[in-house]
């Protein structure tokens, strides 16, 4: 596969951003140009992938994440009661928000007589995590490929390296000429 021709922008970033960046740069083991490369991407995909008011509603969800951790002292993946909050305060987030029909018709999925919303979101969900799974496994094979490839990369390299410098002819230093009257 080619590989995309990078060019050059300037971007200006304000000390307390670029801190931040360099910051998560390194936890995430990239570059500062990879990592800010990286999230750019990331908002672009997102903004491709979910409309406005689906965007709008995973922040909700993380700043709601937050105010569990506000209240309770602990986010909540870390103890079943924070998570039980947090499940609470997105149901009621959503109770609240009414849909907006904009003219769509109903889909005929939902008006079939065995149309059960719990089921159909939990077998989605489990749909969702069993493929964040697999991508999981498939991220961490792909990353074992590369660091693999790139150790024979290297290895390579320095055979090649340490063979051209065995092979390479030893040249005798050169005399300068009489000149010849």
């Amino acid at each position: 596969m080619a590989r995309e021709r990078k060019r050059i922008t300037k971007v200006g970033l304000g000390d307390k951003m670029r801190a931040q960046l360099e910051t998560l740069a390194r936890k995430s083991n990239r570059s500062l140009a990879d990592e800010i490369r990286h999230r750019v991407g990331q908002t672009l995909l997102e903004e491709h992938l979910f409309d406005d008011t689906t965007r709008s509603l995973a922040l909700r969800i993380s700043q709601l994440a937050n105010d569990v951790a506000t209240v309770s002292g602990v986010l909540w993946h870390q103890h079943p009661a924070a998570r039980a909050v947090l499940a609470e305060a997105i149901v009621a987030w959503l109770e609240d928000i009414e849909p907006s029909r904009s003219g769509q018709p109903i889909p005929p999925e939902l008006e079939k007589p065995d149309y059960n919303p719990r089921n159909i979101g939990r077998a989605i969900a489990r749909m969702r995590r069993r493929a964040e799974t697999e991508d999981a496994a498939l991220d961490e094979t792909v990353r074992a490929i590369g660091e693999t490839l790139t150790l024979e990369i290297e290895e390579r390299a320095e055979r090649e390296i340490a063979e051209r410098r065995q092979v390479r002819p030893r040249q005798e230093p050169q005399r300068p000429r009489k000149k010849s009257k």
